[in-house]
């Protein structure tokens, strides 16, 4: 029957769409695990390097933005990115000097950042979410899922690694 060969024709270009998403996921997730989460997890110089290049990119990204912006708040702005980069850049380095907290809690701020906090910010975004207050950056992000992600992420910090 036409009918049928149709629906099937239908299904196996859906499923077809599927695979090709899960692929692309799983694409992305081999290269972050061994692009940056492998050079990370085995040198304290490897981590560095890395979280410096996060660094720059996203002072560029700032950039880019208030420069395509064009508000009256450019002084403003260019305070902002002082006070965040010069600490960043300075919390890099002195977290991952080996007189100081060292490779390990850097390691671990970075898993329970990235795995327990955007993993909270999903699944209380998802329960909770209402407001998005950055859909061209992260569409499916919400206002409370970034507030109860934090707060979970500070509560898993302190109660399981005592920070």
């Amino acid at each position: 029957c036409t009918v049928c060969g149709e629906w099937d024709e239908a299904m196996g270009l859906q499923w077809f769409g599927v695979a090709k998403k899960l692929l692309a996921r799983l694409m992305v997730l081999l290269l972050l695990v061994f692009c940056f989460a492998l050079p990370m997890w085995q040198s304290p110089k490897g981590c560095q390097l890395i979280l410096f290049g996060f660094i720059l990119a996203a002072s560029a990204e700032y950039w880019w933005a208030v420069w395509r912006s064009r508000s009256h708040f450019g002084w403003w702005m260019l305070w902002v990115f002082l006070v965040w980069c010069v600490p960043c850049v300075y919390a890099t380095l002195h977290f991952l000097d080996e007189g100081s907290l060292g490779h390990e809690k850097m390691r671990e701020c970075l898993f329970v950042q990235l795995v327990i906090g955007d993993s909270a910010q999903l699944l209380i975004g998802k329960a909770f979410g209402r407001r998005r207050p950055f859909r061209e950056l992260s569409p499916g992000k919400s206002a409370e899922g970034y507030a109860g992600g934090f707060v979970v992420m500070v509560a898993y910090g302190w109660g399981v690694h005592g920070w």
